[in-house]
């Protein structure tokens, strides 16, 4: 199968007689995976590793989970956290773990990397990262960022991100004073130790800061001239790709069905995030998940869509912002194709 395909279509892009041959062998997978009955015999044991501990972001994952969705299209999924989440790329890339999740930026700096991830699927359309604040601070606009403290984690994209967004707003970011708070971020704004912070789930984390009763201020860097890319991406390896269709098209399928159903019932979806982490906050993840639901499907044609402009611009800004040596060649790094497919069916 071909891989890392722009938005349009796996199979036009294919030659005449491989456009029939694919068709065909997706047409076989949908109808094994439509009938399939989820009996132990037919499941596949396939591992997909988190990006942090299970939150607002994953609960498309474990709906899918608690309702029987992957079972019923054969799958047997364990979800996992690694010890070190920033090593999920690489993990998927090894093929320790079948499927991952990451960001967009980090595709394209993993691919950079010789590390042969593809993107399957876009979890959320817009970024989850932003700038944060409260409303005591005065702070409205990026330009008013100018001669404050802002707390980040070190991570050279949210400091090329904000300057972009402080520049693009007629500020002058030399006087930005930026703290290296690691992330501990939110809790370093509170205790007043800095006046915003940049890199934090704005999702999750503004629902903390308005359930202490505080009043939050979020800029949404894409708002603001930064680029908008897939805050969330459901990943694999180029192998997986090619000699595993079907189980990719089955995890889909379910992927698919448990964001759906998570945008229709948020509290069924924190009661499903609530079984792996007993220990979290149902009230704050509630918020963020409403927050969140509608950038899961936000002015695209389906859950999971992605295009090729969007890829083309994201690299050709990080080249610009010197976060990658040369532009990445986008179609590789992703492919729209199972989801094209699926909804063709649906």
């Amino acid at each position: 199968m071909a891989i890392g395909v722009s938005d349009m279509s796996m199979a036009r892009l294919l030659k005449p007689r491989r456009r029939v041959w694919f068709a065909l062998l997706l047409a076989a997978i949908l109808t094994v995976v439509t009938g399939c009955g989820g009996g132990n015999e037919d499941r596949v044991k396939v591992s997909l590793a988190l990006d942090a501990p299970p939150n607002a972001s994953h609960a498309g994952l474990f709906v899918a989970q608690g309702k029987g969705y992957f079972k019923a299209d054969g799958l047997d999924v364990n979800l996992t956290t690694p010890a070190d989440p920033s090593t999920v790329l690489k993990t998927v890339g090894a093929g320790k773990a079948d499927f991952g999740v990451s960001d967009q930026p980090s595709v394209l700096l993993a691919r950079a990397q010789g590390i042969p991830v593809v993107a399957i699927a876009a979890m959320a359309q817009h970024p989850l990262s932003a700038v944060l604040t409260l409303k005591s601070s005065g702070i409205t606009r990026p330009r008013d960022l100018a001669g404050k403290k802002v707390g980040y984690a070190g991570v050279p994209l949210d400091e090329a991100l904000l300057k972009t967004v402080v520049e693009n707003d007629g500020g002058d970011f030399r006087k930005v004073d930026l703290v290296n708070i690691d992330t501990d971020l939110v809790p370093a704004m509170l205790a007043r130790r800095v006046d915003a912070v940049v890199g934090a789930d704005w999702t999750r984390e503004s629902a903390l800061i308005e359930q202490q009763g505080r009043q939050a201020v979020v800029l949404k860097m894409e708002q603001w001239g930064a680029p908008d890319y897939y805050g969330m991406m459901l990943v694999t390896n180029e192998d997986t790709l090619k000699v595993r269709p079907q189980v990719v098209l089955r995890l889909m399928l379910a992927v698919l069905k448990g964001y759906r159903d998570a945008g229709q019932d948020p509290d069924g979806a924190v009661t499903a995030l609530a079984n792996p982490s007993p220990g979290m906050d149902k009230e704050v993840d509630g918020r963020a998940i409403r927050l969140l639901a509608p950038a899961w499907t936000d002015a695209v044609p389906s859950f999971g869509w992605q295009t090729a402009e969007r890829w083309r611009a994201l690299s050709t800004w990080m080249q610009a912002q010197g976060l990658l040596a040369k532009p990445m060649e986008a179609g590789r790094a992703f492919t729209n194709g199972y989801v094209e497919e699926i909804g063709k069916k649906q």
